[in-house]
């Protein structure tokens, strides 16, 4: 039977995420004709699935893999949930050639280190609501160097940049999508190794 592998890793650090034996990362696929609860949904509400025996078992390889024995040929969704990173959701084949590279994003709640140089943002609709399902890219003004990290908006409509690269106070920007397009809002300077705010971001 064939078996499905994911290779799970912090998109900032590229390290494994998750601290096996007592993990908390989450891997869960559900079987055939069987729902997954909300992306809205985090690490606590996804561990309740153990109860439903709705899912493939996981367990961890040698290697630091997660693996799903014995899953049948078809399509399954997945969901990859951690405490402190925003919630992935995919698509998954069984058989696979090779174990899925996923890399998760840090939540607002990460606990980032004192020193760390942070862009912090809230994204609301003009109702209000907050904006969630969508990405936000970052743009550096003044250092080519720094790369356009781009981090989806969690359920609360917060986003983290996290930009170790960055050597100067030269500004940047953001832009934040929506089905409509995308909004674009800049900070004219970044403090260093702190947390900066960016303005109130409204999307249609």
């Amino acid at each position: 039977m064939p078996h499905l592998g994911f290779d799970v890793r912090d998109y900032s650090t590229h390290a494994r995420v998750g601290n096996p034996p007592d993990d908390d990362l989450l891997v869960v696929v559900s079987r055939r004709n069987a729902a997954l609860p909300p992306l809205t949904e985090g690490f606590d509400s996804s561990v309740r699935l153990r109860e439903r025996r709705l899912y493939f078992g996981a367990l961890r390889s040698a290697s630091g893999f997660v693996v799903l024995p014995d899953v049948p040929p078809g399509n399954y969704p997945a969901r990859i949930v951690a405490h402190h990173y925003v919630p992935f959701a995919t698509n998954v084949t069984s058989p696979q050639l090779a174990p899925l590279a996923v890399a998760l994003h840090r939540d607002a709640a990460f606990p980032f280190a004192p020193e760390d140089t942070l862009i912090r943002g809230r994204v609301r609709t003009a109702g209000g609501l907050p904006h969630t399902g969508f990405d936000v890219r970052l743009s550096d003004l003044t250092e080519a160097s720094v790369p356009n990290h781009r981090v989806p908006l969690n359920a609360a409509g917060d986003f983290v940049i996290f930009i170790p690269e960055k050597q100067t106070t030269g500004g940047i920007s953001v832009e934040v999508f929506h089905a409509g397009g995308s909004v674009v809002t800049a900070l004219p300077a970044v403090q260093l190794h702190r947390s900066n705010w960016m303005p109130p971001i409204i999307v249609p």
